[in-house]
């Protein structure tokens, strides 16, 4: 990204936590070559970082362009719109990962005022602690 990244739960290093696109995994790749990766290339040859923006997210400003890089380029790493992972060979990505909140937040991102992103985060962090809380009390 631009001054940050985000590393998802799964490893996946991704310009953004509101933009979960990644096309490399720090568990097999070291934190440079994450940020080394033909996505966060693409995205900084492009000029996309650099843009002035209105304060909201620069890649979702510039939303035609993100996709058409990732549709290019990059291997989309979530079950949103996976062209190279196949669940067999990676249940890992697949396995109890509730993509409710991203779709939620992907679906209405223009719409969305502070607050009403916020509650959706909230909300799911809640229903994961819940989760992990019904995980260790049957176990």
């Amino acid at each position: 990204g631009r001054g940050f990244f985000h590393i998802n739960s799964h490893g996946g290093a991704e310009p953004c936590p509101a933009s979960p696109y990644s096309d490399i995994n720090v568990r097999d790749s070291s934190l440079l070559e994450a940020l080394d990766s033909k996505l966060f290339r693409s995205l900084r040859d492009g000029g996309i970082l650099l843009d002035n923006h209105e304060g909201g997210c620069v890649l979702f400003e510039h939303k035609d362009e993100v996709e058409k890089i990732l549709n290019e380029s990059v291997s989309w790493e979530y079950p949103m719109k996976m062209k190279d992972l196949n669940p067999k060979d990676h249940p890992e990505y697949f396995e109890s990962f509730d993509y409710s909140a991203w779709k939620k937040i992907g679906a209405n991102l223009e719409n969305l005022s502070h607050e009403e992103f916020q509650a959706i985060i909230e909300e799911d962090i809640k229903k994961t602690l819940e989760e992990d809380d019904e995980d260790v009390n049957n176990n």
